[in-house]
Formats: structure tokens, sequence, C-alpha cells
């Protein structure tokens, strides 16, 4: 995170330039970076506590299956 954030300030110091093509860059650059950050700040927490409660249902549901024995049907 901390390199997500200085990454973003060292980027932002190319809008200071004057030449176009170096300022939009940075300022597209940093957009990207901003992205990034929301991205690995918010939504893969999010994502990797939602795939850890289908891997544990899966476990679950493995676990009564193959250690439950069903009688036979007759």
């Amino acid at each position: 995170m901390v390199s997500g954030f200085a990454t973003f300030f060292g980027f932002s110091a190319l809008i200071l330039s004057t030449f176009p093509i170096t300022s939009d860059f940075g300022l597209t650059t940093i957009i990207a970076v901003l992205f990034s950050l929301i991205g690995a700040i918010a939504v893969m927490p999010a994502i990797l506590s939602f795939v850890d409660k289908i891997v544990h249902g899966v476990k679950e549901l493995e676990d009564e299956v193959l250690h439950h024995p069903h009688p036979p049907h007759q």
C-alpha cells in the first residue's frame, strides 16, 4: 500500500510539467494507480472473503458426503 501511494505521488509530479504529453501521462498514470489502490484496499479483501466462504462450504459438503456413509436403498 505504501508503494502504491509513493507511485501515486511520484507520477503526480509529472502533472506540473509544461509539456502536455508528459502532463497527460502523469494524470493518466495517477488515475490508473488510484484505481489499483482502491482495488487493493476495498475490492480484493471482499473477493477473498467471498472465495473463502465458498471453499469452506465445499469442504463441509465434501466432509458430509465422504465421511457419513449412507444406508443402502432397498
